[in-house]
């Protein structure tokens, strides 16, 4: 069913379109564009519409859109995330060293981040292992999200200025 782009952020939130955190906007002209969090809805971005796949298949997906620069995705809190390319699975014959692990403190430092090294390990042994893993520090104010050992080692910091659990918002 076609209906229209919500753009109010209150209205979103009485929606219940907020659950995930996650928004997006027009890059032309910053207006925020609350969606229901499927990547494959068709989007009328001139008249402000949106509807799932099946209905108008010649507008662009909401992917086509973010790939060409026309929308970005956005989110309620701040996050930044630091990605070890050195990494490349938990199979790697890789070390997470001191030094290294002083170096992703330092550039969350840079980014308004206090993550600690036990946050840090405790991600780190769970990629190990191939699990994702969450470390909410309410302390310092963040959460530290890290995928599966499957993935690049990266850690995500997202800031607890909302009622918002990584595991809410953890898309795979």
């Amino acid at each position: 069913m076609t209906q229209p782009i919500v753009t109010n952020r209150d209205e979103a939130r009485e929606k219940g379109m907020l659950t995930l955190g996650i928004y997006f906007v027009r890059v032309s002209d910053n207006t925020p564009l609350y969606l229901p969090y499927t990547f494959d809805n068709r989007i009328d971005l001139e008249n402000l519409l949106v509807c799932s796949n099946k209905e108008n298949p010649d507008w662009p997906e909401l992917n086509d859109l973010i790939r060409n620069g026309r929308v970005k995705k956005a989110t309620i809190f701040r996050e930044y995330d630091v990605i070890l390319p050195q990494f490349p699975s938990r199979d790697c014959d890789c070390t997470f060293t001191d030094k290294a692990i002083e170096g992703v403190i330092e550039e969350f430092k840079e980014h308004d981040f206090n993550v600690t090294r036990e946050a840090l390990l405790h991600n780190y042994e769970a990629w190990l292992m191939d699990y994702k893993s969450g470390y909410r520090d309410e302390a310092n104010g963040y959460h530290l999200f890290t995928a599966c050992g499957c993935n690049t080692l990266y850690f995500r910091a997202s800031s607890l200025e909302n009622d918002l659990d990584w595991q809410d918002t953890y898309i795979a």
